[in-house]
């Protein structure tokens, strides 16, 4: 884990250590804290930019370990190994791990769930899909 993430957790008084999985922590902040949408957007997004200014090959471990998925040793084996998962990138983003069982249940779950162009950049998906 990067010091610029433990320092994130830590200017909100919040304890992490390197076996916490970052995406969880962030998600009980979230909760915990009773700030205004537009201050959760701008925490979000700081998150964001740390976490993905990080090492590439530490984050994609990471997100292998939150699914249950072996770590690769490179960028490449942990790609292909959430290539094998189905997850609702915007659940991710918001800190909701879960999976679904085939393609056919996310687009399922996606047809209930639809969001705007402003939504999608409010949770960085952008830099999340080039990300991966």
């Amino acid at each position: 884990m990067s010091s610029s993430v433990e320092a994130f957790f830590k200017q909100h008084g919040v304890k992490i250590s390197t076996e916490d999985n970052i995406f969880e922590a962030f998600s009980r902040l979230l909760s915990k804290q009773n700030w205004k949408p537009r201050t959760i957007t701008k925490k979000r997004d700081q998150f964001n930019e740390i976490v993905f200014a990080a090492d590439h090959l530490m984050v994609l471990q990471h997100l292998c370990g939150v699914f249950g998925l072996p770590e690769g040793q490179s960028k490449t084996q942990c790609r292909k190994h959430l290539r094998t998962i189905h997850v609702n990138i915007c659940d991710v983003l918001e800190g909701i791990f879960r999976t679904f069982p085939s393609y056919k249940a996310l687009r399922k779950d996606l047809a209930h769930r639809r969001i705007s162009k402003n939504e999608a950049k409010n949770l960085n998906m952008a830099v999340f899909l080039v990300f991966l």
